[in-house]
């Protein structure tokens, strides 16, 4: 790379173009900014890989989120924690590519302890004024010679609260870039400029070619003192705050993790969020696009997945008992299968009815498992109101399928009546195939914000799952298109196309929902 004067040239490299719009739309519009810290991965977080961090003129701030709004870009809430005054954060979403571009957008030069960032350097004009242009992605960025300065400054101001500094590889990564480029006897006149007393200290050790510890901590103790005046909290509160912080984050995500708390830990639209829901026959790819769309928000957003069907992810003894029993079972379940072809094929609209006796031991098992049914009923309706708790405090809900009354035995809808209510008769059994409706219709009132039915031929489906019944793959994919949700945005989704094709239309809608939310 060659450094000429206030521009910087470096080989060319492809970024996103909803990056590149809004950049070019700032430079147009003179908006006063430069990109203020890790400019060695500039490239990346215009591809939507890494943050944006983007310094502004507090005399632009209007005009600088005009633009963004203009452009397409959203505004997001932090968590307490990662929520700081004068910084505010944006997200864009690139249309080509479905990846996501975080601006982190600073009227402030903060920095400090995690959590807190109780310093402010008393330098943004400085940045703003010496900024350079980067011709490679036509960005205007803070001057390497200041940048260094800001670096080492983060680095020891960080880690105010510890008595040993470690000085990571990706920071020993950026001072070695910044170095490169660096002129020292600019280094050396801005540290004297900016520091009253000890300019000359600091640059001696900012130049040195390895800071040890006993140097950093020496390094510390004279930034602390120089920037006392910009301190914005006395160390007391800093540390009962930090405190506070780490450990109520860290018991937070602990509770997420292990006993299913919906603790919200990133950003949030606005208040409230929503919930998004894909349905589909089997081989459809619903789990797998849930999977991929909660991993694509989570990067900066609050979003959790969650499992409505009733498959292995449901464990119990229960369940090891049905499958220890499906000899027992077998015939009863192929008759299921056959009532629900004939009942789309118009020829049966009965359920399926015994012809004989059954054996205690099977009455105790179809008792047992009906039991095993009502249960995994109530687990989906204990989740569904743990995701209106979750979607009300701001959090996005992915849910991989969704109970439905209109169809019985199938189709996570009502099973106990259909396979066991007619061919037991008995009244213990009547309860029980009542109170699964009764419960799954009290669910359902619950209605997904956004529906994503995933069409799929029965042929793509047999191919892709060729261990399924055929016949029940036709009759999933007409209930596919026949179930209703009036209270839900309704998207039909071609699932024969190019996954990322399919992947890609699922993001856009859901950005479009983000957008007006």
């Amino acid at each position: 790379m060659l450094l000429i004067s206030d521009v910087i040239y470096e080989e060319e490299v492809s970024f996103l173009k909803k990056s590149k719009k809004l950049f070019d739309e700032w430079n147009n519009k003179n908006i006063n900014y430069c990109h203020w810290k890790s400019n060695e991965h500039l490239h990346e977080g215009l591809n939507g890989i890494t943050d944006v961090d983007v310094l502004v003129s507090s005399d632009d701030r209007l005009s600088c989120e005009s633009i963004l709004t203009n452009e397409g870009y959203k505004k997001f809430i932090s968590q307490s924690g990662s929520k700081y005054n004068n910084v505010d954060e944006w997200l864009g979403f690139d249309e080509d590519t479905g990846k996501l571009i975080h601006i982190h957008l600073h009227y402030e030069l903060i920095t400090g302890t995690k959590y807190l960032k109780e310093y402010s350097f008393p330098w943004c004009s400085l940045a703003l004024d010496t900024r350079i242009l980067d011709l490679d992605t036509n960005v205007y960025v803070i001057s390497p010679n200041l940048e260094l300065i800001l670096l080492y400054s983060r680095i020891v101001l960080k880690s105010a609260e510890n008595r040993r500094i470690i000085v990571s590889d990706d920071y020993l990564k950026e001072i070695e870039y910044l170095k490169k480029r660096m002129d020292p006897t600019k280094v050396k006149y801005l540290c004297l400029s900016l520091f009253n007393k000890h300019g000359e200290k600091i640059f001696e050790l900012i130049n040195k070619e390895i800071l040890t510890n006993k140097d950093a901590i020496i390094l510390r103790e004279i930034i602390q003192k120089e920037l006392s005046h910009c301190k914005k909290m006395n160390g007391l509160l800093v540390f009962l705050h930090h405190k506070y912080f780490k450990y109520t984050i860290r018991m937070k995500k602990i509770l997420n993790l292990y006993f299913g708390s919906l603790y919200i830990l990133k950003k949030v639209v606005g208040n409230e969020g929503f919930s998004v829901c894909f349905i589909g026959a089997d081989g459809s790819g619903k789990s797998t696009l849930s999977k991929d769309i909660q991993k694509w928000l989570s990067w900066k957003i609050d979003s959790k997945s969650f499992y409505l069907g009733s498959g292995d992810q449901y464990n119990s003894l229960l369940k090891v008992m049905k499958k220890n029993f499906q000899r027992l079972r077998k015939p009863v379940e192929n008759n299921v299968d056959k009532a629900e072809k004939d009942r789309f094929n118009n020829k049966n609209t009965g359920s399926i009815r015994s012809s004989g006796k059954i054996s205690l031991i099977k009455y105790i098992f179809t008792v047992a498992y009906s039991f095993e049914l009502l249960r995994i009923a109530k687990t989906k309706l204990k989740t569904l109101k743990k995701i209106n708790k979750y979607q009300k405090k701001g959090g996005i809900a992915i849910l991989d399928r969704f109970p439905q009354v209109e169809f019985e035995g199938i189709y996570d809808g009502p099973k106990i009546g259909y396979i066991y209510k007619d061919y037991l008769r008995l009244p213990l059994m009547n309860y029980l195939a009542s109170k699964e409706k009764k419960i799954l219709a009290n669910a359902i009132k619950y209605s997904p914000t956004i529906v994503f039915k995933l069409n799929l031929p029965p042929n793509v489906s047999i191919k892709r799952k060729p261990d399924h019944n055929l016949e029940e793959i036709k009759v999933k994919a007409e209930i596919t298109k026949k179930l209703s949700f009036t209270e839900s945005a309704v998207y039909n989704i071609d699932a024969t196309q190019l996954y990322d094709n399919e992947l890609l239309e699922v993001k856009r809608q859901l950005w479009e929902k983000i957008s007006v939310h």
